[in-house]
């Protein structure tokens, strides 16, 4: 057994490590082993290249079923070129019967080694979700449904300057159409129940046949835990847990991390991706991927300012003051309400752009009396007016009082002459009359 060129290979507890695979690729590596095979790191002995290679455990030879599943993996991968996707460069079986296949290699960690440190910040699960459901979309528009996605099966690695990339990986269980490989006829039997079950979709759970929709219900899952932190449903009973994903209310990511509850419609679009039902969750993984980038990107829906990374990626956050943009890292920034700025606290400048990736919030409308109340205003006015009117009308065209009658009060101003043929005529005092005048006039009569 020979090293390779590039260096000794890593534990030498493993006979196939050191070996030349094909004449062409040297094994350098176990990177892990699962029921489909073991990973190993190798070198394309000609080109120095470095490769993955996939084998498939010789104790699987004889277990026609895997032997099937292992050549449509390296068939579906071949044939899913995709950025997004790992790609499966060559195939083949050994002169002692060794199946194999190898992949690009991709120096990274798989999505569950990331999870392991921790829930991720929203910006930075939504940036990855979108890769992983660019992937998704592109097989499923090649008729291929993954039906095992997972943290383990999503390696996220670095690219230069470029960081969180994200590779798919592990079609091994994939119903395909049958061009890539005979469909799923005699693979896949009814009631046989094929996958992961802590992101296993309900209909796939009981045995019934699944579409794309089964791959939406299991990112709908990788969605809660990169946000939440933990899987929607914990149990180390593979029995309860089936029983949770098909008949348990759907827990909500803000129950579990209550600061994530200032995104609005978070919970409604990951809940949507879990639906109990097929017909329950979102029509592809482009819309459910759609839905949550305006959760995120709006934050609390508030007309926000963006902050664009060295990646060029659009990170959006909700109306904050000043002092809150700028103490502490992202991840740990929260939005404040945006009902106004607290005191001391300068309103935020005028013009201010909203999301680039999602719609603006309205602006909060202006306070005027709404149409009715404008109405019924006009009218009292009206009804007053013409009240007024009618007063006035009346005072102007009333006639006289009659001889005798008692006086009324005048209008007129007291300081104003008085009009005496408006007014009765007093009677005299009782009395002699003035200078005796009148009493000789009657004597003369």
């Amino acid at each position: 057994m020979t090293n390779a060129p590039g260096g000794p290979p890593e534990g030498g507890d493993d006979p196939l490590l050191g070996t030349l695979l094909a004449d062409r690729y040297r094994l350098l590596e176990k990177l892990g082993e699962g029921g489909m095979g073991a990973v190993y790191r190798g070198v394309h002995e000609t080109l120095r290249k470095p490769v993955a290679v996939k084998i498939l455990p010789r104790a699987a030879r004889s277990n026609r079923e895997l032997v099937t599943r292992f050549e449509r993996e390296a068939v579906a991968a071949a044939n899913l070129k995709h950025p997004a996707i790992a790609e499966v460069t060559d195939s083949g079986q050994t002169a002692d019967g060794l199946l194999f296949m190898v992949m690009e290699y991709v120096e990274g960690r798989t999505l569950r080694v990331l999870l392991a440190q921790g829930r991720l910040a929203p910006a930075r699960a939504l940036y990855l979700l979108r890769q992983i459901g660019a992937a998704v979309t592109f097989a499923h528009g090649r008729e291929v449904v993954h039906r095992d996605l997972k943290p383990d099966n999503i390696v996220v690695f670095d690219r230069g300057d470029e960081r969180d990339l994200v590779k798919v990986i592990d079609f091994g269980i994939a119903r395909m159409r049958s061009s890539f490989g005979g469909g799923t006829s005699g693979l896949t039997r009814a009631g046989s129940v094929v996958g992961t079950v802590e992101y296993m979709a309900p209909e796939q759970a009981m045995g019934q046949a699944v579409d794309a929709r089964a791959d939406e219900y299991a990112l709908g899952v990788i969605a809660f835990e990169m946000l939440a932190g933990q899987p929607p449903y914990i149990s180390d009973d593979v029995a309860s847990l089936v029983f949770m994903h098909v008949g348990a209310p759907i827990p909500s990511v803000s129950a579990r991390a209550p600061e994530l509850a200032a995104y609005r419609g978070l919970d409604e679009a990951v809940a949507k991706m879990m639906g109990k039902l097929p017909d329950e969750r979102f029509a592809s993984v482009a819309e459910a991927i759609a839905a949550l980038g305006t959760a995120v990107e709006q934050g609390r829906g508030g007309a926000t300012p963006t902050v664009t990374t060295a990646r060029g990626t659009i990170i959006s956050m909700a109306a904050m003051g000043p002092a809150t943009m700028s103490g502490g890292p992202l991840p740990g920034l929260r939005a404040i309400p945006s009902a106004g700025p607290s005191p001391g606290q300068p309103a935020s400048p005028p013009g201010v752009p909203g999301p680039v990736a999602a719609p603006a919030a309205r602006p909060a409308p202006r306070r005027t009396p709404e149409p009715p109340l404008l109405l019924i205003a006009a009218l009292a006015g009206a009804a007053v007016l013409s009240l007024l009117l009618v007063i006035v009308v009346y005072l102007w065209t009333r006639p006289p009082p009659e001889p005798g009658a008692a006086p009324t009060a005048s209008a007129v101003p007291a300081e104003a002459p008085t009009d005496t043929s408006m007014i009765v005529p007093p009677r005299p005092p009782p009395g002699p009359p003035p200078h005796g005048r009148g009493r000789g006039k009657g004597k003369g009569r």
